[in-house]
């Protein structure tokens, strides 16, 4: 088949989708479980996809590169053949359109595989490619489990390219596949995208933007803000303010993100519909009831007397927990606990010196009880500067500090743990960056990748029986 025919059909196709856009953006909706208004825009955006490719599938052309007498040298664009399309379920009638059309654009027979979860849509477009005049196994489609239908069609021979929009563990797998038959590899793997805000901004503004950001879609968006940096100034309100807008949306399938109108028949059924097909419903009910469990629990954070354990301390009184603040520098620590209220305690300790750690332990348990959650913040470093400069104390303070002082808290803690019987969660973030060669700090060739391979944020989560 020409490029020109090829185009020809896929101009229809894009015809064929807008005509029905109605009919397929009440399946999406159904089947993913979005807003009715994102899943009308995902299929104008397929729709599009299919008119961009059609119009260029006759303009991709080779180059002929002059060189010496008597050689021909030119460049020719070939299609693969077989190309295997592993689609994600939060974007199906979109993916469609951005992976399908640019295969078939460029004389390829894409094989798709749709989530098992949201295959609808997709299965509906490949109806209209047959009305479209696509022939008969140009387009082909492999529904079934990611661990079952995903993996044979990844491990084909027959398969020369392969595209896969997903998490990263399977990402490395497919990837891996890929690798042992030398055949091209295209992810698009998920990850976290922080939003940042700080104290000049317009802030009804940029909570407005934070919300509809994590919530549009649903929330299920692979460059979803599902992480808010603030300025320290203006915390406090900034999360009253996103807080709010939130709680707005609680129970409701909003129809336009943060316009947060009543959602219509529609969008509900589709809410509740999506949901419950993918347990997402059982599995939010189980975070909630996790995140009250917070409610009276006690916790120990070290270094809570500013930056990082500060903020710690901040959110776990903020989910119901009771709160001791220790730090080294015990006015600060004052200070943060007397903003918490009645729910923190103030107490001055250094971790390196057992004694002191166990006299913290003490000072919890008559404060509040046996602690719950124990976060290891307390670090320290000394300054940047050659291996050779560094004295031994100091070097021994840092690793007393960042080290030592995770001994003595498991020493003071775990056995208060196994004796109540009902465990608890030990959580150490101190870096041991100190106590390592870095760039700086290397004095000679010889320590070069003289390297410590102790991991940077160690996190151990107990679980303790008598």
């Amino acid at each position: 088949m020409s490029a020109t025919e090829r185009g020809r059909i896929l101009h229809r196709m894009s015809v064929l989708m807008l005509g029905r856009a109605e009919e397929l953006a009440q399946t999406e909706a159904r089947d993913t479980g979005k807003p009715l208004t994102q899943a009308r825009n995902d299929i104008q955006v397929a729709a599009r996809y299919f008119e961009y490719y059609g119009a260029a599938a006759d303009k991709l052309h080779g180059e002929v590169i002059p060189y010496q007498e008597d050689f021909h040298v030119a460049v020719l664009h070939e299609p693969y053949g077989v190309t295997a399309h592993i689609l994600p379920w939060n974007y199906p009638a979109q993916m469609f359109g951005r992976s399908i059309a640019p295969a078939l654009a460029t004389g390829n027979a894409p094989v798709l595989k749709p989530a098992e979860d949201a295959c609808l849509t997709p299965l509906a477009f490949c109806d209209i490619a047959n009305e479209a005049g696509l022939p008969a196994g140009a387009l082909n489609v492999v529904t079934g489990l990611g661990e079952e239908a995903g993996a044979a069609l990844v491990a084909h021979a027959g398969v020369r390219l392969i595209t896969f929009t997903g998490s990263p563990e399977v990402g490395a797998q497919v990837q891996k596949a890929a690798g042992e038959r030398l055949v091209k590899c295209v992810l698009e793997l998920g990850g976290k995208s922080p939003q940042i805000v700080f104290e000049d901004a317009d802030l009804d503004g940029a909570a407005g933007f934070v919300l509809k950001a994590i919530t549009q879609n649903a929330g299920q968006t692979c460059s979803a803000g599902s992480r808010l940096l603030v300025q320290a100034s203006i915390h406090e309100r900034s999360v009253q303010k996103v807080a709010s807008l939130l709680r707005a949306v609680g129970g409701r399938h909003a129809g336009d993100g943060p316009r947060l109108r009543p959602a219509d028949q529609c969008e509900t059924e589709a809410a509740r519909g999506r949901l419950h097909a993918g347990g997402a419903r059982e599995r939010r009910a189980a975070a909630e009831q996790g995140m009250a469990q917070l409610n009276q629990k006690v916790a120990i954070v070290t270094g809570a007397a500013g930056g990082f354990g500060e903020g710690i301390a901040r959110a776990h009184v903020a989910e119901g927990a009771r709160v001791i603040v220790a730090d080294l520098n015990g006015p600060a620590a004052a200070h943060v606990a007397q903003e918490l209220g009645a729910q923190a305690s103030p107490f001055t300790c250094d971790v390196s010196n057992g004694p002191q750690v166990q006299a913290l332990v003490t000072h919890c348990m008559r404060t509040f009880g046996v602690p719950d959650i124990v976060v290891n913040n307390a670090g320290t470093t000394h300054r940047n500067q050659p291996m050779l400069q560094v004295d031994e104390a100091s070097f021994d303070r840092v690793f007393a500090v960042n080290v030592k002082s995770i001994y003595h808290m498991t020493q003071a803690v775990l056995p208060l743990l196994r004796e109540r019987g009902r465990g608890g969660v030990i959580l150490n973030i101190g870096s041991t960056a100190g106590i390592r060669p870095r760039p700086g700090l290397r004095g000679c060739e010889e320590i070069r990748h003289a390297r410590s391979s102790r991991p940077n944020a160690p996190t151990h989560r107990c679980k303790c029986s008598p």
